[in-house]
């Protein structure tokens, strides 16, 4: 017999799994009723982050220093480069008049909403599940945030309104929740490069553990690296945080880093426009 030729028993064996694939494939199987909450269940969980981040985030959780840095890294990274290729996108198909604008709405106003939305539908639908654990799903949440594409920018196009919602579903929020346990790290090394990867994510989730760390935090570059990540994120919270911290932080370089930063975060506030002094009324004269 040839090494090629096969005996009758190991034919079988072969054989066997066919046969029985075949006899399941006859059987009328039955379809399952659909349940609204089921397939927003199945939807919400069924998208995985980046294997990228995902092996980021597992190395958050490792015994090793230095891994635990090199993934603390590794994801700031990637939030900056997810982060900047999707502003990049946006200047290359809107009007260069409408970029800025455009830029504001996803920073500030898009990516937020979607934050928001993909919190809410996991509490209403998967047991409010945190955000450390999320693997959303992508299609969900962009019909529940859609609205605020509508009634906002029109000038930013779809691909790029999918880029920044699949930046947020697919990276900042699976991991904000490792980062900010990383902000507790016996290293400091990785509480800080934690600190300046939650900056990247510039997500309003990220504030919270950052105001704590700025406030709390026994290392000066942990403070100053916390200090400047609030600045990227901004919006009230931050600044209250920073303004606390120009009260009462004691190193000179931190207490110098988030007076600057609120002078810079006053500098993009919106104007409010001053009121109109009505002119009074002859009639009553």
């Amino acid at each position: 017999m040839t090494p090629d030729e096969k005996t009758p028993e190991e034919s079988a064996e072969e054989e066997t799994p066919e046969e029985e694939t075949a006899e399941k494939s006859e059987e009328p199987e039955e379809e399952p009723k659909p349940n609204p909450a089921s397939a927003a269940v199945g939807k919400l969980l069924q998208a995985a982050s980046s294997s990228k981040a995902r092996a980021f985030i597992e190395g958050l959780k490792s015994e090793s220093a230095d891994e635990r840095l090199e993934a603390a890294h590794g994801l700031g990274e990637l939030a900056a480069a997810s982060t900047s290729a999707m502003l990049r996108s946006a200047k290359e198909k809107v009007s260069p008049s409408s970029y800025g604008k455009a830029a504001d709405f996803l920073m500030r106003r898009l990516i937020p909403k979607v934050e928001y939305a993909a919190v809410r539908i996991l509490s209403r639908y998967a047991g409010g599940l945190p955000p450390s654990i999320l693997n959303i799903g992508v299609q969900a949440v962009k019909r529940a945030a859609r609205p605020v594409m509508d009634t906002a920018v029109n000038s930013v196009v779809p691909s790029v309104y999918d880029q920044a919602v699949d930046l947020t579903l697919r990276l900042r929020l699976p991991a904000i929740g490792p980062l900010s346990h990383a902000l507790r790290d016996e290293d400091e090394r990785v509480r800080e490069a934690a600190a300046d990867a939650l900056g990247n994510m510039r997500s309003e989730l990220g504030v919270e553990p950052l105001a704590r760390a700025l406030k709390k935090d026994e290392s000066p570059g942990v403070r100053l690296t916390s200090a400047k990540s609030l600045e990227m994120i901004g919006g009230d919270l931050a600044r209250e945080s920073l303004e606390h911290a120009a009260d009462h932080e004691t190193d000179k370089e931190v207490l110098r880093t988030a007076k600057e930063a609120l002078a810079r975060l006053d500098e993009k506030a919106p104007k409010s426009e001053p009121e109109e002094e009505s002119e009074p009324d002859e009639t009553q004269a």
